[in-house]
């Protein structure tokens, strides 16, 4: 009974813990991708480590935003009372809102998504795809630091999700990355927890969205320059675009990591046996 009571009030903190912070329409973030819910600590724990370590890397360190107090000089002592009134209300109205302020600069929080193995952490970066495109072409290189994080895709923008709501939120993006010179690009739609959308209805209004904006665009099903990520869960959806997409392993950090090591072993076996060979015919 003791257990049973135990376990219900873990479940209900749990609940309380998700309903207070869940995905959302205007959220911009990263979706990762783990075997299962009860790898999903595991995998949120790998990702704050590498998105913390590359944003650093990428736009430097976070830094607390501290309220600024005005300081004290002989040579103005006159002009400070005025300053120090000003000062001291301003400290006042940002003090009420402190708390608020500090959770509103944390670089990366998590979100509850709403499908099992599927963790969404929102940030504050400036580009959550830049962040990602850099991750994963180190990976690229061997360098493996995820067990249990699987894939790492940015969203740039979250919205309801309605065919309308989606042709709207995704204008901007269209407006950034298909506005000038031609590309090729491909659409690819995944949704989980929700059977309300049609696949081909969403592929083709953001292709005739696209070519909308340049005719030249073309679609591009193997190699396209850039792919539009379409990731419904539940209601809502989340939206990106994204270079290198499938030569990446589909950001899958595991595959890309594990392509990477490969080639460069092979590479190491090219330059030991252009090595012996180059010995070989000195001698």
């Amino acid at each position: 009974m003791i257990a049973n009571r135990n376990k219900n009030k873990y479940k209900a903190f749990g609940n309380k813990h998700k309903h207070g912070n869940k995905l959302e329409p205007g959220l911009v973030g990263f979706l990762c991708t783990c075997n299962g819910k009860f790898r999903e600590k595991d995998c949120l724990r790998e990702a704050y480590n590498i998105l913390n370590e590359y944003a650093d890397e990428l736009f430097g360190p976070q830094v607390s935003e501290d309220i600024k107090r005005p300081k004290l000089t002989e040579a103005g002592n006159e002009t400070l009372e005025t300053d120090i009134e000003l000062s001291l209300e301003k400290e006042l109205e940002s003090i009420k809102s402190e708390e608020n302020s500090k959770r509103d600069v944390k670089r990366f929080q998590v979100a509850e998504s709403g499908a099992n193995g599927i963790v969404f952490i929102k940030t504050t970066v400036p580009d959550p795809v830049q962040l990602v495109y850099k991750i994963v072409t180190c990976f690229s290189k061997g360098v493996q630091k995820s067990k249990f994080l699987l894939r790492l895709l940015p969203v740039e923008v979250t919205c309801k999700a309605f065919l309308p709501e989606i042709a709207t939120a995704i204008q901007p993006l269209l407006q950034k990355y298909f506005s000038q010179e031609s590309k090729t690009f491909a659409v690819v739609f995944n949704h989980r927890n929700n059977d309300s959308l049609n696949r081909d209805e969403i592929i083709q209004t953001i292709a005739g969205l696209v070519c909308e904006k340049n005719l030249l665009h073309k679609a591009d099903l193997k190699q396209p320059q850039l792919v539009i990520l379409v990731e419904v869960i539940r209601s809502i959806c989340c939206l990106s675009v994204v270079p290198d997409y499938f030569s990446l392993k589909k950001y899958n950090l595991l595959e890309v990591s594990l392509k990477g090591k490969e080639s460069v072993s092979t590479e190491e076996s090219k330059e030991k046996e252009e090595k012996d060979c180059t010995e070989k015919a000195d001698v």
